[in-house]
């Protein structure tokens, strides 16, 4: 699995995910995934509709693809959000390094009590 950004709050900047929810193009956890109909590769749709803007073609096989033959990946999309929910669920009871220290988090100035 890769380590990139989930984009599942503030409490883990990264987390191990799973290698088919990462689009190639970005390496980035995808939103919303398509099959590529020549390639077959499966992309963000994001990813692969801002690609079509400047090409026009399958950045896998070079053959043209306009955004109306991109097909939904509906069972990835499932796993993926499954997998979000029990990413984030795990989580929850994970504090960052910095929360709950007792310190105040600043700089001296401030007195003991007494």
């Amino acid at each position: 699995a890769d380590l990139v950004a989930s984009g599942l709050g503030s409490r883990r900047a990264l987390t191990a995910v799973p290698d088919d929810f990462v689009c190639p193009l970005t390496a980035e956890l995808m939103e919303d995934p398509v099959r590529l109909p020549s390639s077959r590769m499966t992309v963000d749709r994001s990813s692969i509709l801002r690609h079509l803007l400047d090409v026009g073609m399958d950045p896998f096989t070079r053959t043209p693809l306009t955004p109306d033959q991109l097909v939904d990946d509906a069972e990835l999309a499932a796993r993926i959000t499954a997998w979000r929910r029990t990413d984030e669920l795990a989580s929850e009871g994970a504090a960052p390094a910095s929360e709950g220290t007792g310190d105040g988090g600043g700089r001296g100035g401030g007195e003991l009590p007494q």
